[in-house]
């Protein structure tokens, strides 16, 4: 692993644990901003967090989702009513479509001019020649164009085609919506039981550590008691020469070695 990958990896765990402890909504913001990978993460070194903490990305992971998935439904039925509105041709319709355009220019640039002056005509009567009514719906945001069909004196046969294309759309974007709360609800319902098994699975992972610790330990203890032993020969070996071999001595060397193994 590079060290590059390492520091982000350890951004990331402290992002994910102080969001987990302190609810930090900017914390939540660069989680989602980073649009976190699970699988990505724990290919650069999974072994650096916590099934805790797999759990928290993964929960993150299902509530992105549900959000792509509302943005683009919601994208949809925005589509698809401008389409339909756009693809009313109905004569009285454009006619009344491109008096409140004409109006709204009118009433920003000669608000404080009396309507019925001949210069607010005059001006009135040139841009119905000049506007392009296609051109300007066309400019328009979905929400702009839903405000003008709303607002525009048509008669009623008109005004309920509109209406009911409205209506389909806010019951399309509502849906979504509620089922973007479901799949939130199941995803906190599934963190919860996955926060449980990762607990149990971090408590064990912990305990074989300990485990690993202590062998280790242990092992390191008998290599440096068999240095030491070794050690103590080589010392008496050197410093009692031809002499070494008296049988006093001997016995008395065997003690000691026996007082090395015992420890």
């Amino acid at each position: 692993m590079t060290n590059n990958n390492k520091v982000k990896i350890d951004r990331l765990i402290d992002i994910i644990n102080n969001v987990e402890t302190t609810g930090n909504n900017k914390d939540n913001q660069e989680i989602d901003k980073q649009q976190i990978n699970l699988k990505a993460l724990t290919s650069l070194g999974g072994e650096f967090l916590t099934e805790r903490q797999k759990s928290e990305i993964k929960y993150r992971e299902a509530l992105d989702r549900a959000s792509e998935q509302l943005a683009l439904k919601e994208d949809s039925a925005s589509a698809n009513l401008r389409n339909q509105l756009l693809s009313m041709k109905d004569d009285t319709l454009q006619t009344e479509l491109k008096k409140n355009l004409l109006k709204s220019e009118m009433d920003k640039d000669y608000g404080d001019v009396d309507p019925q002056s001949t210069e607010y005509k005059s001006k009135l009567e040139f841009l119905a020649k000049t506007v392009n009514l296609t051109e300007r719906l066309n400019e328009m945001s979905t929400e702009e164009l839903q405000t003008l069909y709303e607002q525009v004196k048509v008669d009623d046969a008109i005004k309920k085609k509109i209406e009911v294309r409205i209506l389909a759309k806010e019951n399309s974007v509502d849906l979504a919506k509620e089922e973007n709360e479901l799949a939130g609800e199941r995803a906190g319902k599934e963190k919860v039981i996955n926060d449980l098994v990762a607990g149990r699975l971090d408590a064990i992972k912990k305990q074989k550590e300990a485990h690993q610790d202590y062998i280790r330990t242990m092992a390191l203890g008998d290599k440096i008691s068999n240095e030491a032993r070794k050690t103590a020969k080589l010392q008496r070996t050197l410093s009692d020469g031809s002499d070494y071999k008296r049988i006093p001595e001997r016995h008395n060397i065997k003690f000691r070695e026996k007082e090395l193994d015992l420890n």
